[in-house]
């Protein structure tokens, strides 16, 4: 197939055309190369010069307090583009995978276990955009898959042009770890995060027709706080129990639990991998030679 991933250059597009571009024809486009999605003429000329039957759009605005401060940008970027691509996949009859966020969810509302089907509000500003985005998407476009993403974590590619972001809870852990630096946590706070490639893995199991069309959870699910994450990340990083609790410090407060469960992903009989399971893949990454 031909396949388009927009955001190509950040970490999920990059990691994706990585992941497909073996078996697939693959275009990548990228605001830091002058692609503005927002500008209806230049996804229209897109997709008549290159016609893809596939669209992967993880490009967006994701830096939550950025959107907060910026709303206007925030629309432009996340709610217009992914309108313009969702236009253009319906005029040419292509299939989106479309990179939602847990964040389309309220904070602490229950269920605090998370399902597609329950109601969605926006825990930020980021969240309601993604949230209008995914209605543009349902009403354009028939053939879609809404991935709703969590805490994304993997190795930095220091290759790239574009300078990654650097606030998922495993890259934390590490600068608090190299610094010296604590981390606040509020107490009884929970929150998924997961393993890029595990998620690029159901990107890929998408495009080959593994799954019916709808709304995905996609997520590593964890029975921790977001304190006993940080505790098992830090142990796995090699720092001992002493230095551990002088890293992580509970405050009280009102916790932020945020728990999307891949409810639809099993109902298919597809388990995404454990947080623990993805984690020790990623440190094999880190450390090739190493036994976790």
């Amino acid at each position: 197939m031909k396949i388009l991933v927009t955001g190509s250059k950040g970490f999920i597009g990059s990691r994706s055309i990585k992941a497909i571009s073996k078996e697939h024809e693959v275009k990548g486009v990228d605001a830091i190369d002058g692609f503005d999605l927002a500008d209806y003429s230049v996804v229209c000329s897109l997709f008549s010069e290159f016609k893809p039957d596939f669209v992967i759009h993880t490009a967006a605005n994701g830096d939550i307090q950025f959107c907060e401060q910026n709303k206007d940008i925030a629309v432009r970027n996340n709610i217009i583009a992914t309108r313009n691509i969702a236009s253009n996949c319906a005029k040419y009859n292509a299939g989106i995978i479309f990179c939602s966020t847990d964040h389309v969810y309220r904070y602490n509302e229950l269920p605090q276990s998370l399902h597609e089907y329950n109601e969605i509000k926006g825990a930020s500003f980021y969240g309601v955009t993604k949230a209008a985005c995914e209605q543009e998407i349902r009403s354009l476009v028939c053939k879609h898959f809404i991935t709703r993403l969590c805490w994304q974590y993997g190795i930095y590619e220091t290759g790239l042009p574009r300078r990654e972001p650097r606030f998922g809870i495993v890259e934390r852990a590490a600068k608090s770890l190299k610094d010296n630096t604590p981390i606040t946590v509020v107490r009884g706070s929970r929150q998924h995060t997961t393993y890029i490639y595990d998620t690029i893995d159901v990107f890929v199991q998408m495009l080959n027709g593994a799954f019916p069309y709808g709304i995905y959870n996609v997520a590593s699910e964890n029975d921790y706080t977001v304190k006993g994450l940080y505790t098992y990340i830090l142990e796995k990083m090699g720092a001992d129990k002493k230095k551990i609790s002088e890293l992580i410090v509970e405050v009280d407060g009102t916790p932020n639990i945020l728990t999307a469960m891949p409810f639809f992903l099993k109902c298919v009989g597809y388990n995404m991998p454990t947080f623990e399971d993805g984690f020790r893949r990623y440190m094999r990454e880190l450390h090739p030679t190493a036994v976790y």
